[in-house]
């Protein structure tokens, strides 16, 4: 009990002191230093004159940071928003990426170790063994090598420590089957002077998403990402970093979520604009719908001796209801489940993506007076995704529209009866198999070979059936020299030299079996009119899928920027002026492929065939080339004659170059 006496009145004594000193003397609380690199030196975050946000590993951790999207929630003006295709959009201030598609660029520059990353894997990587991020709003293009309108991201990575060996790993478990490793370790080799440091993230988890349709998980992740860096410090006047970093992804992540949708009941628009429910598209909007309807196939016929035929050979007629799987007309419709985590979907998602970067960053001290950085990067990424067009299973096909095809006579038998008459018996034999091979159901495109036209079909399907792939694949290199001075007085200032070039391509598919149907009709019958075309093999109408291609985009940019700098009052009072001189050469070829001409069935090349389509004078609709030299082939000349081809003539070209001078 003694003891207890004397602990207590010892507790007493202290709590009497702190109360007394804290009377006595007002505690004020410390403001944490943050030292950022935002103006390409290092200074403590509160004496730099720019909206930034920084975040160091602790904060990281703390804050549950752990992708891009996790700092919309950290960071005052940002927002993120992964698109339908397989981009995405990380905006600062409403500034971000204004288009989409392979050859878009966005107005917020990101950075990894002070590389430019033209095509940053946004949606697919994560941080881990960071040092810290810096979210810096609006314009920086004085500061930084490419152009940063919106604002600018800056990953910096954890550096090797010289004086000591030290190593990390935490393992995670969760619901879901969710499992991630991150480990790092840091070994110096020559003490003081040379170290290496080894960082890796490791995730797997089942998804969140349940397919009602076959009862399967989608929307899981299997990713890895692996990182080695380099350090050495040869001289205490010379800093040499390497880093080199590799990902990949491959699992079902649904590159677009659940989709909500107030029906349009005149399907004009498929869901109305002004409410939201878990009602389905009415897809008398789809151009497959429009395309397979009576009323597309006699817009087709319009003119010929077929008019009227669609009326016979049509799928779906545009004045009526789509029909609906019969699961789609219980209580509650089953085929959209209100439930975000449901979907109803003929097809799962598959997703891949692989990135690569190599990055050079060398501080040299030139002078007490002047410091050289030179950053030097290469990085290449791919991405390719497939995914339900809808994520909704399609109508089924109407048997008695689809017909007998061994029937000859009658609204049934039409087209074999019109292929058999006017073509014979061995032309009409060769398009047997698209509606023969699985009775009641219609071959749908796989993406490669032309799909249908070179045999590549993916499946035979009672319902309509309409699936989408986004793919892209994008290499670039960098150079940026910078000087800085550290004079003593008042004035001092940031010059630089910025070199980049980027090559990319980009392709977008949407493929069904309704976009297929309407191509082996009008294929088959206008075939019968260029039997040297068609005659012995027969013709689709083709691609019988919607291809958007981006083949080629390239640019190449170069700037010098500098900023300058004066202390009016040291520590209170500091201008910062700053211009930027870029010059950007940019080149785009592209076309879009639907329906384009007919397509021998049995061809496997898509460039040779589009290729085969403007010999046959079947041109560019728009003349989009005929303002470009040496492709003026592309349109006749204005006294009618019409040019010989050139070789570009199945593309559109764009070539633009752009000089700007903007200052700060």
């Amino acid at each position: 009990m003694a003891v207890q006496r004397r602990n207590r009145r010892a507790l007493t004594l202290v709590g009497a002191l702190m109360l007394s000193s804290a009377l006595a003397a007002p505690a004020f609380a410390e403001i944490e230093e943050v030292v950022v690199t935002a103006q390409k030196r290092a200074e403590d975050i509160q004496t730099v004159p720019i909206a930034i946000t920084a975040f160091t590993s602790q904060d990281l951790a703390a804050h549950q940071i752990v992708q891009f999207k996790d700092l919309v929630f950290n960071t005052p003006n940002v927002s993120y928003t992964k698109s339908q295709f397989t981009g995405s959009n990380f905006q600062i201030r409403g500034i971000g990426v204004t288009a989409i598609g392979y050859d878009q660029e966005s107005g917020v520059a990101v950075h990894l170790d002070d590389v430019y990353l033209a095509n940053p894997p946004l949606a697919e990587g994560t941080f881990y063994d960071l040092d810290r991020i810096e979210v810096l709003r609006g314009p920086q293009s004085t500061l930084y090598g490419r152009g940063a309108t919106g604002g600018t991201v800056n990953i910096i990575t954890a550096k090797p420590v010289l004086d000591q060996f030290h190593a990390d790993l935490e393992g995670t478990l969760g619901n879901y089957n969710y499992e991630e490793v991150r480990g790092m370790v840091n070994v110096p080799i020559v003490d003081g002077q040379l170290g290496i440091r080894a960082a890796g993230d490791w995730l797997r988890r089942d998804g969140f998403v349940t397919n009602v349709f076959n009862g399967s998980d989608i929307d899981g992740r299997d990713q890895y990402s692996f990182r080695g860096s380099v350090r050495w410090e040869p001289t205490s006047a010379t800093t040499i970093d390497l880093v080199t970093q590799v990902s990949h992804e491959g699992d079902n992540r649904m590159r677009s979520q659940k989709q909500y949708c107030s029906t349009d009941p005149t399907g004009t628009l498929g869901c109305l604009p002004d409410t939201i429910s878990n009602g389905l598209v009415n897809l008398n909007s789809n151009l497959s719908t429009i395309a397979s309807s009576i009323q597309g196939l006699n817009t087709a016929f319009a003119g010929t001796p077929l008019a009227g035929l669609g009326y016979e050979l049509g799928l779906f007629d545009l004045t009526q209801t789509p029909g609906l799987p019969a699961l789609c007309l219980q209580p509650g419709n089953p085929c959209n489940p209100s439930d975000p985590r449901k979907v109803y979907s003929d097809f799962n998602p598959q997703y891949k993506a692989n990135d690569l970067l190599y990055g050079l960053n060398w501080k040299q001290k030139l002078a007490d007076w002047l410091d050289a950085t030179l950053v030097a990067g290469w990085d290449k990424n791919n991405v390719w995704s497939q995914e339900s067009y809808n994520n909704i299973a399609g109508e089924p096909l109407d048997q008695a529209r689809l017909g007998d095809w061994n029937a000859f006579t009658g609204a049934e038998g039409t087209l074999h009866y019109l292929l058999a008459t006017f073509g014979g018996a061995n032309y009409a034999n060769i398009y047997a198999p698209y509606f023969t091979t699985v009775p009641g159901s219609l071959p749908e495109s796989g993406i490669q070979n032309l799909g249908i036209t070179g045999s590549n079909i993916k499946a035979f399907l009672p319902n309509v059936s309409a699936y989408d792939q986004s793919n892209g694949d994008s290499s670039q290199y960098s150079f940026e020299l910078r000087l800085a001075t550290d004079f003593q007085g008042p004035l001092n200032f940031l010059l630089a030299g910025y070199y980049l070039h980027t090559v990319t391509h980009g392709d977008y598919y949407v493929n069904s079996n309704s976009l297929d149907y309407p191509g082996l009709v009008l294929g088959s019958l206008f075939g019968l009119s260029a039997p040297g075309l068609c005659g012995a093999t027969g013709c689709i109408v083709g691609p019988s899928f919607y291809h958007n291609v981006g083949d080629l985009d390239t640019l190449t940019s170069k700037a010098v920027f500098g900023e300058v700098y004066y202390d009016v009052i040291p520590d209170t009072l500091k201008l910062t002026g700053g211009l930027r001189w870029t010059e950007d050469e940019k080149f785009q070829r592209g076309r879009i492929e639907i329906y384009s001409g007919l397509v021998p069935i049995g061809s496997t090349d898509e460039k040779a065939a589009m290729q085969a389509l403007v010999e046959q004078l079947q041109r560019d609709f728009d003349c989009s080339n005929g303002t470009q030299p040496p492709t003026q082939s592309q349109c006749p000349r204005p006294d009618g004659s019409v040019p010989p081809l050139g070789p570009e003539d199945v593309w559109q070209l764009n070539s633009v170059k752009y000089n700007k001078l903007t200052g700060r």
